[in-house]
């Protein structure tokens, strides 16, 4: 934790991904230092600036947004912002498809989100048939079976 607070904060000699993230906002540099502070923030049970922080965050490498996208809204969901995490945890789900194993993840994140946390029954049912047919083959798509039927589905028919 000390670790994570030093690059987060500095030390006093070398700034942090803090300073890092405001003084070089809208760089590369700045940006990759919002991203790492963010994370750092969430380790550090800090929700409300991981949130800002990850908020700030832009890239165009595809998988990194997604996973940005994913912790965003699990620092939302930390502050109870559930609709706006709900909205991330989707958005990170159909940021970079191409890759299954993590949008699969987020999916289903999305889903039992909606499921678990809205009580959104239709919206968790739509996902987790979402993630059966995107990603049949992965992890998550093979269980969203017994999701559905928790949900009352038992069958591939709407």
């Amino acid at each position: 934790m000390d670790s994570l607070r030093l690059a987060l904060n500095g030390d006093g000699v070398n700034p942090g991904f803090a300073k890092i993230a405001d003084k070089y906002s809208g760089t590369r540099a700045g940006e990759l230092a919002s991203y790492y502070a963010g994370v750092i923030s969430l380790q550090l049970n800090d929700p409300t600036k991981a949130a800002k922080y990850l908020s700030d965050f832009s890239t165009d490498a595809p998988q990194v947004q997604a996973r940005a996208y994913k912790l965003l809204a699990d620092a939302q969901a930390e502050q109870g912002k559930n609709a706006d995490a709900f909205t991330n945890y989707k958005k990170a789900a159909h940021h970079f498809e191409q890759d299954e194993a993590n949008a699969s993840e987020y999916l289903f994140t999305a889903a039992y989100f909606a499921h678990r946390i809205l009580n959104d029954s239709k919206g968790a049912t739509d996902l987790y048939r979402e993630l059966k047919t995107k990603f049949p083959r992965t992890q998550r798509g093979i269980e969203a079976d017994k999701y559905l039927a928790q949900l009352g589905v038992y069958s591939n028919d709407k």
